[in-house]
């Protein structure tokens, strides 16, 4: 005989079932139980102090809120002007402001890929801003951490060869 999904033989099975009764089920399985719906045991009366009022409940989420939004400032803030700047062309500024903010980067969570981003923005804003020996000391940085990098071992060469031509030039 076919089943419900029309093999001869095959098993039916429920297409759907929940493991988990409803709330309201098990409410009327524990009332159908109890004939009366007074409590066993009464409550103790609640005390106002240890409830706080909506008006303080507002309040510490509040300063939550507040809290949060100051780290996420003292995070993000920096980053946005940092890269801004490298927008803008303006280097120098770019690595005033990515270079502290590099070490807070990870307040913000992200990936090691996005703190990448961080690190290389600020080493390419030193190298186009004339800091060559800021841009070799961040290569060298992220080479010890990351020795067999293309991307890091490219940004060593093109500091060194920006480092020469400034000896070369004085």
């Amino acid at each position: 005989m076919p089943s419900r999904n029309g093999r001869a033989g095959a098993a039916s099975r429920p297409t759907s079932f929940s493991v988990s009764p409803s709330r309201s089920m098990l409410r009327a399985c524990w009332s159908a139980r109890r004939p009366s719906a007074v409590r066993l045991t009464p409550r103790p009366p609640r005390s106002k102090k240890r409830t706080p009022s909506s008006r303080s409940r507002a309040a510490t989420a509040a300063d939550r809120v507040g809290w949060v939004t100051k780290a996420r400032r003292a995070t993000a803030l920096p980053l946005i002007e940092g890269f801004s700047a490298f927008w803008r062309g303006d280097h120098r500024a770019a690595v005033e402001l990515l270079h502290p903010a590099r070490l807070i980067a990870n307040s913000f969570g992200g990936s090691h890929a996005q703190r990448d981003i961080v690190d290389w923005t600020l080493t390419e804003a030193a190298l186009r801003g004339g800091l060559s020996d800021v841009a070799e000391a961040l290569a060298h940085e992220r080479l010890a951490l990351k020795p067999h990098s293309p991307i890091n071992r490219a940004f060593l060469m093109r500091a060194r060869s920006a480092t020469a031509a400034t000896k070369l030039a004085a």
